[in-house]
């Protein structure tokens, strides 16, 4: 290679950075990382740090691309060059020189993208992980709907100081104060314990509330460990056969559940089903529970046909037992339509909430706990079927009827300020933040700072602050949120499994793309083992990994995988499924580098078609796509038709995320350069300048995007003056 030559291919230009390492002195990939890291805070010379893994996979011998984005790069060199300016090694020209470096990166990196877009490619749609927690959950509340204060467990009739205590008890879960109950029920255990001793049924349904209330306030495994211990010594006092004894069987298979031990809830579930059916019949009140409570573990082990079918049985049992206007019998009606969403009959499913919530509040206020709960469903199904206005207009009401009735910070009101906040991600961001940032606050006053419902908002906030503000600042927040998470509910649980999830989305959003790569197969590897290979955040795990393969191994190994993806989607749920159309779009992206722009074009034209029937044309999802069908039409025979199209993104986004948006600066910029292709240079040249200075305003002279949107500027124009 001469000394003004630049890499022709990936390989060269990994043979370079070998070159390079040997002119050094050969260091480390150990010491070159510590050395990253040392710098990372110097403001005099700002570096990204890396792993040690990065850096010697930059150096593979290999010809895929190094890296996605240049400041990962830009580091590794410096720590390279830093490391023989010490030794005093001489290094030749051009390998000392970063211009040279960054302009043979970019000019692969145009190689194999459109010429003049952004290293951060937008044919790598990622996929998204759910936020919100209404579908992972069961509802609060008392076991069958039953209010504690009505479960029949109190003391005798000339007790009447801890028949108060029952009462506080009761109140306390009618406010939704479940901190309250909780030391309730603690103290009415002590003084029942001292005057009627430890076996009495009073002492022991005090035990049960405990327990009961502390799945709310403290690690579900801590309250697991409490009805492990009441349940063995109802069935020593009691018998197999009193209702607290039952009781508490039912709560620890819930509580099973909730530690996401899914497998285990399952077979729990199963004994109480076969078991008490056999003593009691098939529409037993604890058994009909029981039933329900099967049916919501299938549906959180992704298995949602059977729940759908399983919550389609229930329903007439539970209407036949506890009257079709009972509140257990609304929320198993709730249920049953959620998990017809599931299948992806969202539209089905919300005519279904649409007329149960109207049923419900002829017989019940509006602002009744179980009223707000459906309200809060028929909110997520209207989201999901497209309509996002409606959807907001919805939590937002639900939110305030639930603040207005029971409390700011009661569990429901937060359920539902939690699911406002996940409706505004993708639209309005920055009332997303403030929404999760309120939620979590709130959570950890009442619950703590450890408890899965205050982790589950801060997980909300990092996806946000990616949005936002990166993945840097995002990814410092996820990885205390997992810390905890591993603490609490241990790394196998399938909120940690998606926290872990995010995490790699992160790392390669930073450009540590092979360490993201190993971690997501080892978290694709436990989500089959705990999940199921068809669960769908299974799916969204071997999604992820078919696009990292495109780097990897090429586009073809690419395509086969994310088709695999696509049978095993069908079989889950139906075709045009958002889930689906995700991966749709991605097949399409491979598709235009493997046969072109004219290949990809119908199939994210009719992706785009369906994201806006079922998500609307300001959801995220339906914007990208939008932006990559502008990027493949600039590429066709007619470019000029990406103007209106990008036209329109850029005009959403603006409105959506505000004029200062990464996203909406590289549509800013993506449009001008196809205005340049389509009108000449002299045409494009004050749009160029306009978008060159919302980078330096809004991002920084120093950021990448900035840096690389002068550089664009510069090859066109020859000044870096806007």
């Amino acid at each position: 290679m001469s000394e003004a030559r630049m890499p022709q291919s990936w390989t060269e230009f990994r043979a370079s950075l070998r070159r390079l390492r040997a002119m050094a002195g050969d260091p480390t990939f150990r010491s070159l990382a510590e050395s990253s890291e040392r710098s990372a805070g110097n403001p005099s010379a700002p570096m990204r740090p890396f792993s040690h893994s990065t850096a010697q996979n930059y150096m593979d011998n290999r010809n895929t691309p190094v890296g996605t984005q240049w400041d990962p790069v830009r580091s590794v060199l410096i720590c390279l060059l830093r490391h023989a300016r010490e030794g005093e090694l001489p290094v030749e020209p051009p390998l000392d020189d970063l211009v040279w470096w960054e302009r043979g990166w970019q000019s692969l990196v145009d190689g194999s993208a459109p010429r003049g877009r952004s290293p951060r490619r937008p044919d790598a749609p990622v996929p998204a992980e759910p936020f919100g927690a209404w579908d992972r959950t069961p509802p609060d509340g008392s076991l069958l709907g039953v209010p504690w204060a009505e479960s029949g467990f109190g003391p005798t009739g000339e007790l009447e100081h801890l028949g108060k205590l029952f009462v506080i008890i009761g109140l306390a879960e009618e406010v939704g104060a479940p901190q309250l109950a909780c030391t309730s029920a603690e103290l009415l255990e002590r003084r029942a314990r001292a005057e009627l001793g430890p076996n009495h049924p009073t002492s022991l349904a005090a035990r049960y509330a405990v327990a009961l209330f502390a799945r709310h306030v403290r690690a579900p495994a801590a309250a697991l460990h409490l009805t492990g211990k009441v349940l063995d010594d109802c069935v020593r006092a009691l018998g197999e056969e009193h209702p607290l004894t039952r009781r508490a069987g039912l709560l620890r298979a819930e509580l099973t559940w909730r530690c996401g031990w899914l497998q285990d809830a399952r077979a729990e579930y199963a004994r109480l089903i076969r078991t008490d059916t056999a003593r009691h019949g098939p529409r037993d009140r604890i058994v009909l529970s029981a039933r329900r409570g099967g049916a919501m573990v299938a549906r959180a082990r992704g298995d949602w046909f059977s729940a759908r079918d399983m919550l389609a049985d229930l329903v007439p049992d539970f209407r036949a037992v506890f009257g079709t206007d009972d509140a257990a019998t609304l929320e198993t009606e709730g249920a049953y339509a959620l998990a017809v969403g599931d299948t992806g009959e969202i539209r089905s499913a919300r005519e279904s909430l649409v007329e149960l919530v109207e049923r419900a509040t002829r017989g019940m206020r509006p602002d009744h706990p179980t009223v707000l709960g459906l309200r809060r469903s028929l909110a997520a199904l209207t989201w999901a079927a497209g309509d996002q206005a409606e959807a907001v207009r919805l939590a937002e009401a639900v939110a305030a009827d639930g603040a207005r009735a029971l409390g700011a910070e009661h569990p429901g009101t937060l359920e539902s300020l939690h699911l406002l906040a996940v409706l505004c991600t993708d639209t309005e961001p920055e009332q997303a933040r403030r929404l999760f940032l309120d939620v979590a606050e709130a959570r950890e006053h009442n619950l703590g700072r450890d408890h899965p419902d205050t982790l589950g908002a801060r997980h909300g906030l990092a996806l946000v602050l990616n949005w936002l503000e990166g993945p840097a600042p995002a990814l410092r927040l996820l990885d205390e949120v997992l810390e905890r998470q591993r603490r609490v509910l241990g790394s196998d649980h399938p909120s940690t499994l998606g926290t872990r999830h995010n995490r790699c989305l992160m790392i390669h959003e930073l450009g540590d793309v092979e360490a993201a790569a190993a971690a997501l197969e080892r978290v694709h590897e436990d989500r089959e083992r705990v999940l199921g290979a068809e669960h769908p955040s299974t799916l969204a795990t071997l999604h992820r990994l078919a696009l990292s393969s495109w780097q990897s191994e090429g586009p073809e190994a690419a395509r086969a995988r994310l088709e695999d993806v696509l049978v095993r989607q069908e079989r889950a749920f139906e075709r045009d499924h958002p889930t689906a159309l995700e991966t749709w779009h991605a097949l399409a992206m491979v598709v235009r580098a493997l046969e072109g722009p004219s290949a990809a074009l119908p199939i994210l034209a009719r992706v785009l078609d369906r994201q806006r029937a079922t998500l609307g044309s300001d959801h995220r999802a339906t914007l990208r796509t939008l932006h990559n069908l502008a990027v493949v039409t600039d590429e066709s025979p007619d470019p000029r038709a990406s103007l209106p199209l990008y036209e329109e993104v850029l005009r959403r986004q603006q409105g959506l995320l505000g004029a200062g948006h990464p996203d909406t600066l590289r549509t800013a910029l993506n449009l001008a350069l196809a205005t340049a292709g389509a009108h000449g240079l002299a045409a494009a040249r004050t749009r160029f300048g306009e978008v060159l200075e919302l980078h330096r305003i809004h991002l920084g002279a120093s950021d990448p995007g900035t840096l690389h949107a002068q550089r664009v500027f510069v090859e066109r124009y020859g000044s870096e003056s806007a």
